[in-house]
């Protein structure tokens, strides 16, 4: 288009890169592959708008997939199905944190809010640094 925007599918692309399938219920799939993964539909990582509208982000390969934020691991799913938050080796379903010693990583849970003044309303449990199970804030 005159705007710089690419379109497949598409005549009138909005952004950068338009992918567009005209079929109602169609899908519609960006898959990233390379020589370990090899080319075939169930080969390597996919972001995928299904024709029922759902959408899926999807690691064909036995590998884990990590979401990431200010460049570090937030979110990680083994390839065994286990979650870790800021824990990119999960050894249960559910991991949070790496270091039960660690200040801003203790593996605690809070569930609450701040008043946004610096009062915080919350219920807590997690380890503390000497690896005491604590319950309260």
């Amino acid at each position: 288009a005159n705007s710089g925007n690419v379109g497949i599918g598409t005549n009138n692309p909005t952004s950068l890169l338009h992918l567009h399938n005209a079929n109602a219920s169609g899908e519609v799939k960006i898959t990233l592959s390379d020589g370990n993964t090899g080319t075939g539909s169930t080969d390597g990582f996919s972001i995928i708008k299904n024709g029922d509208d759902s959408c899926r982000i999807w690691n064909y390969e036995n590998t884990s997939l990590t979401l990431g934020t200010n460049n570090l691991d937030r979110l990680t799913i083994s390839s065994n199905g286990n979650v870790g938050i800021a824990n990119t080796n999960p050894i249960a379903t559910l991991s949070i944190g790496t270091g039960l010693s660690s200040v801003n990583n203790d593996g605690s849970i809070s569930v609450g809010k701040s008043d946004g003044i610096g009062n915080n309303r919350k219920f807590k449990f997690g380890y503390d640094s000497s690896y005491n199970f604590i319950l309260g804030d």
